[in-house]
């Protein structure tokens, strides 16, 4: 095998072209990039008042294309929830349809030549946008070839005689980029990503959008002969070209993607311009915001920025920059929080803890400090002013204005207020040589562990009665495991009255929680939320067991955890104080 073979996916030998010294040599970081930008330097002057003064009527104007169910299923494991009894292709379309009950404007459920799966997840997810009567477009992504283009446009009869409103055409654009995947250079794919718009037309298609791969990291003078090319294309054919530019890694900064973004739009400026970041570096919010100042007309994002590796710029996060900053809604904002936990849902993945505007931690303060200047702006009306600029002292903007609300958080460094604070949540009134007491043992517990909304009741409970809640105890459990299913036996206390009882389930922690609110009867509770999060690794490692409980007929929610190595004792565990909690909380508010 000689110096330009390569051994192929079926073991013969590939023969390779020489690789250009222009790709081999091809450094980003080291000189590349000084000397793109060199080129497009004079349009980074106008990005300060741009950003601080943009033309708001403009701004209104902006449009988002979303691609949760497209890049955001890129995302390992993402979608599959199978186990709730949904498919992943389910997933998209419901998403899809959500999003577009929102008013997202462009929604790229898939790709259509990926899977049969994928291409009846667009054309159903069209058909009940249609159904609906909403307004949104349904995108199909596909490659620079023609099997692809007639994938996404799909038959013209029958069933599926149902086409996707855009089909969004995507080539490579960098040097390296286009070698290792086409073996060209870009200059030799100007006449592919040609015939691939033209094809598009000739089979249906009126609406388009070309992409380029890498074109962050692309010529500049190339993207504007490429944009230049198919513009000729949309006015000789009176089809719609949208020219989409992509910062595929994420190299890119917010100054670099403004001048770009505007020495395009200078050269091509008939073109309509789209942009979709990537959060390799963590700038992807602030490269689309860049590049929506420099003129981009719509604007590529997914819910929680969910994605290829570290994702792509957070559609949350773009529209509220634009609504605090400048009072632009692309979308409603209000319904940031219910859409939110809809994909956290059907994703099956949680955003993290500290994820600005939509994590579980956005809002919450936890150190005594900040509790307790959130407490004095609430009890002086500062914290209850209405509007975007309502919010206490320490909330960027007001959390209502995405259906959320400022919390308390309680743990090693919170103070008085945080306690009485969750105290008033949760509607207990104790006396006030107590708070002391309480703070203490808040303290002292979460120095090692989690504290719980039960195991903070639970303590209140105590310093107030002085005596531990202690109405349910399990004294004996007992647990067995077939294929086909699992039964429980349990012994417990309740009340001091001894009961016993079995459980069946689907598996041991099910049967065992079955078992317990069997032996309960009438005074049981459901679990709501179930949450197992693995502490260490191999097969000892412990775990956290999360669950919320509530009466059958009540509406009061409790937290409850526990840690242990035993999955289903820690469950029942939990369980067993969220019981407990939930009887406390029953006397303290009496």
């Amino acid at each position: 095998m000689d110096a330009n073979q390569k051994i192929g996916h079926n073991g013969n030998p590939q023969t390779m072209r020489p690789m250009p010294q222009s790709v081999r040599g091809w450094k980003w970081w080291a000189n590349v990039k000084d000397r793109y930008f060199a080129q497009i330097a004079e349009h980074a002057d106008g990005f300060g008042r741009a950003s601080a003064f943009p033309d708001i009527e403009r701004l209104k104007k902006v449009r988002i294309f979303d691609t949760t169910g497209r890049d955001g299923m890129q995302m390992p494991d993402a979608f599959i929830t199978v186990a709730g009894g949904i498919t992943a292709t389910q997933n998209k379309i419901d998403i899809a349809v959500e999003l577009a009950k929102w008013g997202i404007p462009i929604i790229e459920v898939g790709s259509a030549m990926s899977s049969p799966e994928e291409k009846m997840a667009i054309r159903e997810a069209k058909r009940r946008v249609m159904k609906l009567g909403l307004p949104s477009e349904i995108v199909s992504l596909a490659r620079m070839n023609r099997k692809d283009i007639e994938e996404a446009w799909g038959p013209d009869v029958g069933t599926d005689s149902i086409h996707p409103d855009i089909i969004h055409l995507f080539s490579s654009g960098s040097d390296p980029h286009t070698w290792v995947k086409f073996g060209k250079m870009p200059k030799d794919v100007i006449p592919d990503i040609v015939d691939s718009v033209t094809y598009a037309q000739q089979i249906g298609f009126r609406k388009m959008v070309v992409s380029l791969e890498d074109a962050a990291r692309t010529d500049p003078k190339h993207l504007v002969e490429v944009a230049s090319a198919v513009n000729e294309i949309a006015k000789a054919r009176g089809v719609e070209v949208h020219y989409n530019i992509p910062d595929t890694i994420g190299v890119a900064d917010p100054v670099y993607m403004f001048a770009l973004i505007s020495y395009i739009h200078k050269k091509v400026p008939s073109l309509p311009l789209q942009v979709h970041c990537h959060n390799d570096l963590g700038r992807a919010v602030d490269n689309s915001l860049a590049a929506i100042y420099a003129g981009v007309s719509e604007v590529h994002a997914t819910m929680h920025g969910m994605g290829e590796r570290t994702g792509n710029a957070a559609l949350e996060q773009i529209v509220m920059n634009l609504y605090t900053r400048h009072g632009v809604a692309l979308v409603d904002p209000h319904q940031i929080s219910r859409i939110s936990e809809f994909i956290r849902q059907r994703s099956g993945v949680d955003a993290p803890v500290n994820a600005p505007v939509i994590g579980r931690n956005a809002f919450r303060h936890e150190s005594g400090v900040h509790g307790d200047a959130v407490d004095k702006s609430n009890r002086m009306g500062y914290g209850r002013r209405k509007g975007v600029d309502g919010g206490s002292v320490y909330a960027p903007f007001n959390p209502a204005v995405i259906g959320r609300k400022e919390e308390m958080g309680i743990g090693p460094l919170c103070g008085r207020a945080n306690v009485e604070y969750r105290l008033a949540e949760f509607g207990i009134t104790v006396p006030d040589d107590k708070i002391a007491d309480i703070v203490e043992k808040v303290k002292r517990m979460s120095d090692s562990a989690k504290v719980s909304d039960a195991d903070f009741i639970l303590m209140a409970y105590e310093s107030v009665k002085e005596k531990p809640c202690e109405k349910v105890r399990i004294s004996e459990i007992d647990v067995w495991i077939a294929m086909s299913g699992a039964r429980a036996y349990v012994q417990l206390g309740l009340n001091g009255h001894y009961r016993k009882a079995g459980g069946d389930g689907n598996g041991p922690v099910d049967a065992a929680v079955e078992a317990i609110k069997n032996a309960l009867g009438r005074h049981s509770m459901d679990i709501v939320a179930y949450e197992n999060k693995s502490i260490g690794q191999g097969s000892d490692a412990g775990a956290r067991v999360t669950v919320t409980v509530k009466k059958r007929r009540g509406k009061i929610r409790i937290e409850s955890s526990a840690v242990g190595t035993d999955t289903v004792l820690i469950a029942v565990e939990a369980f067993r104080k969220g019981y407990n909690a939930m009887c406390a909380l029953e006397t303290l508010r009496k």
